[in-house]
């Protein structure tokens, strides 16, 4: 059985949407993480493929909404929260592919309900900041969120897990922080992401102690010395332009 498993894991691109794969009977969960692991390349997204295979995003959904009906704080429930938070995210833009260049010319895509747990309907705001910010208090959790969108942390190519949430939270906040799109050298001048000053207060115990953490380029561990503390920052520009491989 295991070994059915692994290989199902393994198989290639042209077993989805139609070619032979009945995802209906396979795990929600196996399913997109399968999807993930073909539609998603260097932090670009084959919304193309979503968009086939809409019924898998649906299916793995519904999955989370039963598993977060009896458990919404735990630190299980910490994964599947961001899971979900991601996997809306991606089906807001396959569901409206390829009729957009970036998650904002959807109306409110922040603000207007997503999913419905337990009678109570959800934005993705109230998932990110009344739900994930507010209980779990983890600044990590902005290197791990998505927005479709090139500014944003990359999709991975498989879920968070319950074993290994710790150690994918530290990979992704690191890889984050040290590319371009978290930090850069502007001169002997370390410019930094947005999300610093959008969520300035989440980093404890302050910006500068965040990044000392996990930078490991010399020469922007040097700048961060010299930087004057969290009202001498500049920050770099974000871009909302669409993560879309195809493009």
């Amino acid at each position: 059985m295991l070994r059915l498993l692994f290989s199902f894991l393994l198989l290639g691109p042209g077993l989805l949407a139609g070619e032979g794969l009945d995802v209906k009977k396979k795990s929600a969960e196996v399913t997109l993480n399968i999807l993930l692991k073909q539609g998603v390349t260097n932090g670009l997204v084959d919304y193309a493929l979503f968009k086939k295979n809409t019924e898998s995003i649906d299916a793995y959904i519904e999955f989370l909404k039963a598993k977060l009906s009896a458990d919404q704080k735990s630190k299980k429930a910490y994964v599947d929260w961001i899971n979900l938070y991601n996997v809306l995210t991606l089906k807001l833009i396959a569901d409206q592919y390829p009729h957009l260049k970036s998650i904002k010319d959807l109306k409110k895509p922040w603000d207007s309900p997503v999913v419905t747990i337990n009678k109570k309907s959800f934005t993705l705001n109230d998932i990110e900041h009344k739900t994930l910010r507010a209980w779990f208090d983890d600044y990590r959790v902005h290197f791990v969120l998505v927005c479709a969108s090139l500014g944003c942390p990359d999709l991975r190519t498989s879920l968070y897990t319950y074993d290994n949430i710790e150690a994918e939270l530290e990979y992704e906040t690191k890889k984050y922080l040290n590319s371009s799109k978290g930090t850069k050298l502007k001169g002997d001048k370390l410019l930094i992401s947005r999300l610093f000053k959008w969520y300035g207060d989440d980093f404890t115990p302050d910006i500068k102690s965040v990044l000392k953490t996990y930078l490991t380029d010399s020469k922007k561990i040097k700048a961060l010395k010299n930087s004057p503390g969290l009202f001498g920052y500049s920050h770099l520009s974000y871009s909302w332009d669409l993560n879309d491989l195809k493009k």
